[in-house]
């Protein structure tokens, strides 16, 4: 049996959990900054995003407990017009829905790529 997260049907437990979760990523993504920096290196790649703005994603190694905060954390970090390019092991269509419902209406558009049978993946554009 599949049960869904309480937050799915309560969307404004989702946005509350998801600001907590976004709040402690940019965090992180701030301390891995700095901590490049202090490195002096000059490679991108602890961070994913290219000069377009093209960020990419696999989460197929994973745990499952971890997808979406992970998946989360990088939408959340992209610029307006950058794109997240998301490879998963199953149909991520359960992204779209959650994004439908945490984020405000017309905030992203969300386009399958590959569609699998092993491999899936979407492009999530943040407008």
């Amino acid at each position: 049996m599949i049960v869904a997260p309480m937050t799915a049907a309560r969307p404004d437990l989702a946005r509350a959990h998801d600001r907590e979760a976004v709040a402690t990523e940019i965090e992180a993504a701030d301390v891995n900054r700095d901590d490049n920096r202090d490195d002096n290196r000059d490679d991108n790649r602890d961070d994913n995003r290219d000069s377009r703005g093209y960020m990419e994603v696999d989460v197929r190694d994973v745990e499952p407990k971890d997808r979406l905060e992970t998946i989360l954390g990088a939408y959340r970090v992209l610029r307006a017009g950058a794109t997240l390019r998301l490879t998963v092991d199953h149909d991520p269509s359960c992204m779209y829905y959650m994004l439908s419902a945490t984020e405000p209406e017309g905030s992203f558009t969300f386009r399958k790529v590959d569609d699998g049978p092993e491999v899936w993946s979407a492009e999530v554009t943040r407008r």
